[in-house]
């Protein structure tokens, strides 16, 4: 266990800053140092390698969470080991989602995957060191069919390049909108994105698919929870 090896020699540094014990370099004495000193040099590598472990886990973030047929979507195509963050930025829709609503997207947000942020999900974009593997969108109806003026800074040039940059190297951005916008997804290629669109049923609207530099994260992945998010509605 990691993390309880983490604690013993963070306890151990501090417990023996102070305990000095000779130096050694290649097995040749050198000048003396303190044993707290040599268990965080231990305790350095062990943090540098749970980070690293830490990022090999899938990390999506779902901004909207509505009735929960979204994030239902998104955990029923995940690993176990991954970590989804929904920002909404309404607590009682979260108050509901964990109340009399909890049926409907199964429970989600009794998953252990999940961690809420109550506010907008433009700061857990702009947030230093925030980086996801999927970025999903369902906050409004698409770019010209805003639930608040907030949420105009999403789809502006700025606003798909702040998206774009909060993407982790191999990582896809839906955005759930009405009805397509060639205009769109013009601007998505502008902000570095490779922009395209998956089509439901005329009444259901579409998903825009953005897919940053290079090879992402299959856009089929994307398409998929686009689907299963409309059949859960209409369970």
């Amino acid at each position: 266990d990691l993390a309880a090896l983490d604690k013993t020699l963070t306890a151990l540094s501090a417990k023996h800053r102070n305990t000095v014990m000779a130096g050694r370099t290649h097995l040749q004495q050198a000048l003396p140092t303190t044993f707290g000193q040599k268990t965080a040099v231990w305790l350095s590598m062990i943090r540098r390698h749970r980070e690293r472990l830490e990022q090999l886990k899938p990390r999506v973030l779902v901004g909207g969470l509505g009735m929960g047929f979204t994030l239902r979507a998104t955990l029923d195509v995940l690993p176990p080991n991954a970590e989804v963050v929904v920002a909404e930025l309404f607590p009682c829709v979260v108050e509901w989602c964990r109340g009399p609503l909890a049926a409907l997207s199964h429970h989600a947000l009794d998953d252990p995957r999940v961690r809420v942020f109550e506010g907008d999900v433009q700061k857990v974009l702009r947030a230093p060191g925030s980086r996801f593997d999927c970025i999903l969108l369902d906050v409004d109806n698409g770019p010209d069919a805003l639930v608040t003026l907030g949420n105009r800074g999403l789809y502006t040039l700025d606003g798909l390049r702040t998206i774009a940059a909060a993407l982790r190297p191999g990582g896809a951005v839906g955005i759930w909108s009405a009805s397509g916008s060639r205009a769109f997804e013009k601007l998505m290629t502008r902000a570095g994105l490779r922009a395209g669109a998956t089509r439901l049923a005329a009444a259901l609207g579409a998903q825009h698919v953005g897919l940053g530099r290079g090879r992402m994260a299959d856009e089929a992945d994307i398409r998929h929870i686009a689907r299963t998010r409309q059949r859960i509605v209409h369970e």
